[in-house]
């Protein structure tokens, strides 16, 4: 999996972006974390989230009865989906 392509986001954050992507415009840390294809703590891809939602590409969602975000772009999750 070529992760370069997403400008500005390293590694295993551009990751992160591409499994949400995949699961649509919202979603769970829970899911993300059900669906990541490597074993991965819920601590770091909430970091993950942070630095994503400093880049302006996702957003947190509150009040959710777990914690939930979505894209803040519609286009972004297109976009970063077909990188899958």
């Amino acid at each position: 999996m070529d992760l370069q392509p997403i400008t500005g986001v390293p590694g295993y954050v551009a990751m992160t972006l591409k499994v949400a992507s995949v699961i649509g415009p919202r979603f769970s840390v829970r899911t993300l974390a059900e669906n990541y294809p490597l074993p991965i703590e819920a601590g770091e891809l909430v970091s993950h989230l942070d630095t994503l939602t400093r880049l302006d590409l996702v957003a947190p969602i509150p009040p959710a009865p777990e914690s939930t975000y979505e894209f803040r772009h519609g286009i972004t999750q297109e976009v970063t989906s077909h990188l899958m």
